[in-house]
């Protein structure tokens, strides 16, 4: 089975977006889109401006004739960051009122139509032996503080329940990136440190995250994560491949800039990096 996943596209910065073409050549059997899928727009917005302009930028990214042809054949499965979300960077959903974040919501899944699990964005579900679970960062996050919780107590006991199923691997997909970014979770350090056992425990996982505008592969203690974003912004054309295999999953990020590009593979046996073939 093959997977693509992507992140951050501005189609008002960048209205073509020629690296869903080239998602397509590779021909996943799903596409995930890991947040910031839209932008739409700044704190100088009213709720109201910001509503209006986030439903546009999701018909025109839906318009745009890669994506489009992209997703008329290829199944998607998303979560959102704070661009769709919220105005501006780094907004918690605990200091957004109920109103603004719920009408947010509704519109992510007017135009997604992926969540197994209404009203929320959070949710989970298998395709053939790996089990994905797509987490909510924004809805549910507390103010940056050692103790703050980013998914909400609810959203960990279910994450915790998800984490355990009987297939080979696991995927699990965030907007925000563990180590890396402004926003990353290691500011939550007391979660951080439990969500570090759990995915050190469960199944074969990769975390996949967006984000920074960049493609990363960290290696963690005992699972990996693969950072890809920028698939619309300036001309990164930044996305992610994986494979999964019985015995191996082979990793390829892609993007304009060298220090984007990767290819290695990921021994099932052992959980541990291993030449590229």
């Amino acid at each position: 089975m093959r997977i693509a996943f992507a992140s951050c596209a501005k189609i008002q910065k960048r209205p073509r977006q020629p690296a869903w073409k080239r998602i397509e050549k590779a021909r996943p059997d799903l596409l995930l889109l890991l947040g910031d899928n839209v932008y739409g727009g700044t704190l100088s917005l009213s709720w109201k401006q910001y509503h209006k302009k986030l439903d546009k930028r999701y018909r025109q990214q839906f318009a745009e004739k890669h994506f489009k042809h992209l997703v008329a054949r290829v199944p998607l499965h998303a979560t959102w960051d704070d661009h769709d979300f919220a105005k501006g960077n780094d907004v918690k959903g605990a200091e957004v009122k109920v109103r603004h974040k719920d009408r947010s919501r509704a519109l992510f899944h007017r135009h997604m139509h992926c969540s197994t699990n209404l009203p929320e964005v959070y949710h989970a579900f298998t395709l053939g032996d790996v089990k994905f679970i797509m987490l909510d960062g924004r809805y549910y996050r507390e103010p940056t503080a050692p103790s703050a919780s980013i998914l909400g107590a609810e959203q960990e006991r279910w994450l915790e329940r998800e984490l355990q199923h009987e297939q080979r691997y696991t995927v699990v997909c965030s907007g925000s990136c563990l180590t890396k970014g402004g926003e990353r979770w290691e500011r939550y350090a007391q979660y951080y440190s439990r969500f570090l056992d759990l995915a050190r425990d469960s199944r074969r996982l990769l975390f996949l995250a967006g984000d920074i505008h960049k493609n990363r592969l960290v290696a963690h203690d005992g699972f990996f994560e693969l950072i890809s974003s920028g698939v619309g912004r300036g001309k990164r054309d930044n996305y992610g491949i994986v494979d999964f295999a019985d015995d191996h999953v082979r990793i390829r990020l892609r993007g304009n800039r060298a220090k984007d590009n990767l290819d290695t593979v990921i021994d099932a046996a052992t959980w541990r990096l291993r030449a590229a073939p």
